[in-house]
């Protein structure tokens, strides 16, 4: 009984715990004390964390052997069930060390069981709960992305339809490009590392497409 009570008091401070987390990730990026460059930064890397959730569940749950599973969303078998993409293993009856299993159906090759030292594996299954958090915030601060953008486009639309519709082009580019950025960042993360390397690949990828985007945008527009 005991037992049963500590266990579920543990589990709410967790829970606690993780909804501060989320909610301080949602408010990181708007804080006015930053520069302009860390918003810049800021801005990319939101927008390679929304991509992660658009495309990806992540958890630190299943089975008893699973560290850490990430599912694809664009294998979808039913109403939030999606097939596992990469999973992180503890030793179990049929391997007997840590090891990183990727699901051949999606990448086409062998599952090759790739040998994951324990240290390091303890390091995937913690960055892996860190994203998870992360993709919990990323809607929201995408959503207020979008929603400040918008009421700039109009502030300016309403002062000058030319820089206006200007403007409007280079939020879109901006997204695009940023897009496109945490695809590329995904790629090669994969190849570096399944799993965790991908996601991390993309939020690098959308931010290094963020600034490139926007210093093209500034040598246009000669600012």
């Amino acid at each position: 009984m005991l037992s049963y009570i500590f266990n579920w008091i543990l589990y709410i401070l967790k829970s606690i715990f993780q909804v501060f987390i989320i909610v301080f990730l949602i408010l990181l990026p708007f804080s006015s004390e930053h520069s302009d460059t860390t918003h810049l930064i800021s801005n990319g890397f939101y927008i390679g964390a929304f991509y992660n959730y658009w495309n990806y569940v992540i958890e630190t749950s299943g089975r008893e052997s699973n560290m850490l599973v990430i599912y694809d969303k664009s294998r979808e078998y039913g109403i939030g069930v999606f097939e596992w993409w990469v999973r992180l293993n503890r030793p179990h009856s049929n391997v007997d060390y840590y090891h990183l299993n990727v699901n051949p159906s999606i990448s086409g090759l062998k599952d090759p069981h790739t040998f994951i030292p324990y240290p390091m594996a303890y390091t995937l299954q913690l960055t892996g709960a860190s994203l998870r958090l992360l993709n919990k915030a990323a809607p929201f601060v995408f959503a207020a992305f979008l929603i400040d953008d918008y009421m700039h486009f109009q502030e300016i639309m309403k002062q000058n339809s030319s820089e206006g519709v200007k403007e409007g082009l280079s939020i879109i580019a901006k997204y695009v490009v940023s897009w496109h950025g945490a695809t590329f960042g995904v790629y090669l993360g994969t190849k570096l590392l399944p799993g965790v390397g991908s996601l991390i690949g993309s939020l690098v990828g959308a931010t290094a497409g963020r600034i490139i985007v926007e210093n093209m945008l500034h040598a246009l527009h000669g600012k």
